[in-house]
């Protein structure tokens, strides 16, 4: 009997480790597409922080630079600042409309205190594209209120610490918050 010199074909080990290889290989890139989505997320989630902050501080820099052209007292522009932060009444702040949080324009009002959202009355759910939530604080650059000289000592510099946190939305509990600050000065009228 003629027995053949060489034998043609794969080995059942060789086979067995051939597609071990390519397993591993597409698990790799279905791992790195994986965190390739999750940074395009996170980084289109800071842009959308970034933007709301720089919305929110313009919205309160023009309202206090309204409060300067009407050329109101000192006392009276920390009258205005500071009834805003209990906020028992609906805020008479309203940012402009923002395609990229709603698809309609609805002007968005501004709450400061607790963690709010950011869009409370949709009429649907597909309307709101994005809906952060946001705690949005008035600070007297750290002065113990409970102490009339540094209350006094505030008073005399004009100066309000703004701080907004926000926490890019519910449906995203792995993100960290963001917290972006400003001051608002007192620069105009009367002492």
């Amino acid at each position: 009997m003629n027995r053949p010199s060489h034998k043609y074909g794969f080995t059942l080990v060789e086979t067995a480790l051939a597609l071990l290889a390519i397993s591993l290989g597409l698990l790799g890139i279905f791992g790195l597409a994986r965190h390739g989505l999750k940074a395009g997320g996170d980084t289109q989630n800071e842009t959308r922080c970034v933007m709301l902050a720089d919305t929110v501080f313009a919205t309160l820099k023009a309202k206090n630079d309204e409060l300067a052209a009407r050329k109101v007292s000192l006392y009276d522009w920390w009258t205005y600042w500071l009834a805003l932060i209990p906020q028992t009444t609906p805020s008479p702040l309203f940012l402009p409309p923002m395609p990229e949080i709603l698809d309609y324009s609805q002007p968005i009002g501004i709450v400061f205190g607790s963690q709010q959202e950011l869009v409370k009355t949709a009429t649907s759910f597909a309307e709101i594209k994005w809906n952060p939530i946001y705690a949005l604080s008035l600070d007297l650059n750290g002065v113990n209120l409970t102490n009339p000289t540094e209350v006094y000592e505030a008073y005399e510099r004009g100066q309000i610490d703004v701080t907004l946190t926000i926490h890019p939305g519910a449906l995203q509990s792995g993100e960290n918050l963001r917290t972006f600050s400003t001051v608002l000065y007192y620069s105009g009228g009367l002492p």
